[in-house]
């Protein structure tokens, strides 16, 4: 019964929101109305119902104003957004709006000038509008929170210091109050970044609904426990001391950040037994130990690479040269006697090797000094490097190393080859003459060599050597690569149908070859590619590899020739059943004719009658057409599938007969009389190629005279 009550209430409750939203011409202001409504410049409503005006503002926006007590208790059946981002309700002096159990919710704009009271209203304010106090005053509902006998309200779990009061996580379980409406606890202070150790901070209760209810404020009630920070270690260059120091001696670069900033970490730095001395080379680990300034963070300890290097060796007795170089030779020619060298904090000699450092080095003339090392066999000291001097005589010279070159393509000069190399310490190298073009079968090239000094070497007993220039000129092997050669153009002149193709003369320039018919015999039925022979000039300075060319040297082509329609006589023509009944026809009407010509009337002119016997009698004779008529010729000939449409020019007072036959030999004719000028053939064997022809016809006085055939098109 209630749900009924209800659905009436609904049904009644839209019924007056429709007649509200007809248009109202004449509305007259009511000072005793509760509400007055209007939507976004429209016209004013005024009604004593809440939710009438909400519903008609939910649709169009708009201002609702309530000027006396009223609750909003909206039914649960008509569901829409009560106060919509678009309206804006007002609540004016002296008027007290509470709200019904379903609640009212808030996207617009709330402006009180008198009371909201939600601490007696049945239901909630809830959204995400905006309420605006304009001297009214807004009585939020009570609500109690228990302390369960604890003197905490909540603890968080544990941060780190550098982390803020915001990242301190409150676990449900460790909630020591309880509320008696939903909500969620909060530090006041959420971006504090509290001290390491235990400390208490103000917290806050917000309500699910805070345009309903209150938050709550408890001071020093939230407990959080804040733990000192590990320092990070985030650059340590690694300490490098000589062999007999200690780590007193030396300060190493260390650099500790916080993990959770990245922010330095300032304080102190020392390795575990600074004082004891590094004797062994090499690297070793130590412990080190980092102590911040800032209580907040913790001490940590690591261990740490040192590198302890070699000492330096000093030289007490310099190595003696024995003999001397001559110039061309290296060190390695030259003999020594070692030298000494001792500990130079204790004296003590130092067991090892002497050698030259690059023994492949070349003597120059002259007194130099080149370089030699002591190599300690001990691995606690450095390599010693000194320099001795050493005297070179010249060089008596009966030989020297000669270049080669690079390929070349025929035509290209000597210059275009790329000498091995060009210089060396004895001399440069170049050609005689660059401008020469070798064949592929070629002598090889010369290439002089001047000689850049002549006061260390004697190049008399050089073969090729020529006193007067001072140069020497040799020959070198040169390859010459052939060029790849495209194949020339050969054409064809046009042969007869029916011909062979050796009828046909090819032309070709003669400065690339000769060419001669592969298969001169055969018949030439139809245009198209022809073998032939390519037999080129130069056969070794180019490359004709890539078309496989015979042991002869020639070279199979194509060539394309023309080939021009036989002329044929024209077939004799049969009548539209398939007979020789035209001829018949022909001949009946020659004499008919003659007779005519002998009694014509005056109307009819000598030429007119002469041009008559002249056509019937050639035409019975030999079987040509009758000049007195004009032939036609085709406009288009397509093929469709098994269809060929035809089109032809037209010719004044003619009909039109059409021959196709598959046949090249015109056997087993198909016929077809048209009067237009366009026709298709249809039902055509497919894949099969059809010869087509037209002529025109014409019937005068009973007979007919015929133009000659068309051109055959081959379709």
């Amino acid at each position: 019964m209630n749900h009924v009550k209800k659905r009436i209430g609904s049904f009644v409750l839209v019924l007056v929101l429709l007649v509200s939203m007809m248009p109202m011409k004449n509305v007259k202001a009511y000072t005793d109305a509760a509400i007055w409504y209007h939507s976004n410049g429209g016209v004013e409503h005024y009604c004593e119902c809440l939710d009438e005006a909400l519903m008609f503002c939910s649709q169009y926006g708009g201002q609702v104003i309530l000027c006396k007590d009223r609750e909003f208790n909206i039914p649960k059946e008509l569901a829409y957004a009560c106060i919509k981002e678009n309206t804006t309700l007002i609540v004016r002096e002296g008027a007290t709006l509470t709200i019904g159990e379903n609640g009212l919710q808030l996207e617009g704009k709330l402006k009180i000038y008198g009371t909201v009271d939600l601490n007696h209203s049945r239901g909630l304010l809830y959204g995400n509008g905006e309420v605006e106090m304009a001297g009214g005053k807004m009585i939020k509902k009570d609500y109690t929170i228990d302390s369960l006998g604890s003197d905490v309200c909540l603890e968080a779990k544990d941060i780190f210091y550098s982390q803020t009061l915001k990242e301190a996580e409150i676990p449900a379980d460790r909630i020591n109050w309880r509320a008696s409406i939903g909500g969620t606890w909060e530090f006041c202070q959420p971006e504090q970044m509290p001290q390491a150790g235990t400390n208490y901070y103000d917290v806050v209760f917000v309500p699910d609904y805070p345009l309903t209810y209150e938050e709550k404020v408890f001071e020093r009630s939230g407990k959080v426990t804040t733990k000192k920070v590990v320092p990070e270690l985030q650059e340590y260059k690694p300490l490098e001391i000589c062999a007999g120091q200690n780590l007193l001696d030396v300060q190493p670069v260390v650099k500790y950040i916080n993990p959770i900033t990245g922010e330095d970490v300032q304080g102190e730095f020392s390795f575990e037994q600074p004082e004891q001395l590094m004797l062994e080379s090499g690297v070793q680990e130590k412990k080190g130990i980092f102590t911040p300034s800032d209580d907040n963070f913790e001490k940590v300890s690591g261990i740490f690479k040192v590198t302890v290097k070699e000492t330096e060796p000093q030289i007490s007795t310099e190595p003696q040269i024995r003999g001397q170089g001559t110039y061309g030779q290296s060190l390695s020619d030259i003999h020594f006697l070692p030298g000494k060298c001792v500990n130079p904090y204790n004296g003590k000699t130092i067991s090892g090797t002497w050698e030259w450092k690059d023994a492949s080095e070349r003597l120059q003339l002259g007194t130099r000094k080149y370089s030699m090392l002591f190599l300690p066999s001990e691995d606690s000291y450095f390599t010693k490097e000194i320099e001795v001097e050493v005297t070179t005589n010249p060089k008596v010279m009966d030989d020297i190393e000669w270049p080669s070159c690079s390929d070349i393509v025929y035509g290209e000069r000597l210059a275009d080859s790329k000498l091995s190399f060009e210089k060396n310490e004895y001399g440069t190298f170049s050609w005689v003459n660059e401008n020469v073009r070798p064949n592929v079968k070629n002598s090889g090239g010369l290439v002089v060599f001047r000689p850049a000094r002549t006061d260390t070497y004697d190049w008399s007993r050089l073969a090729g050597y020529d006193e007067e220039t001072g140069t020497v000129i040799f020959t070198i092997p040169i390859h010459v690569q052939p060029i790849p050669k495209e194949l020339p153009v050969i054409e064809a002149s046009d042969v007869e149908e029916g011909s062979c193709v050796s009828g046909s003369a090819l032309s070709i320039d003669a400065r690339e070859g000769t060419a001669e018919w592969k298969a001169p015999e055969q018949i030439a039925e139809q245009s198209g590619w022809y073998p032939v022979f390519f037999t080129p000039v130069d056969a070794d300075n180019y490359d004709w590899s890539s078309y496989n060319p015979d042991e002869q040297g020639r070279i199979a082509m194509q060539v394309y020739v023309k080939v021009l329609e036989k002329e044929e006589p024209t077939p004799p023509a049969e009548d539209e059943t398939g007979g020789q009944g035209e001829e018949a026809e022909q001949s009946e009407s020659t004499e008919q004719s003659v007779s005519q010509a002998k009694e014509t009337t005056p109307a009819v002119t000598e030429g007119e009658r002469t041009t008559f016997v002249i056509t019937q009698m050639v035409s019975k004779a030999s079987g040509v057409s009758s000049l007195a008529v004009n032939a036609t010729k085709f406009v288009k000939c397509k093929r469709e599938g098994n269809c060929i449409k035809l089109s032809w020019k037209k010719v004044k007072g003619a009909t039109y007969q059409i021959q196709y036959t598959t046949s090249r030999k015109w056997k087993n004719l198909k016929k077809k009389a048209v009067k237009g000028t366009t026709t298709t053939l249809k039902k055509l064997k497919r894949k099969k190629k059809y010869d087509i022809r037209i002529r025109c016809v014409k019937k005068k006085n009973g007979t007919n005279y015929y133009s000659k055939w068309s051109k055959k098109k081959r379709v």
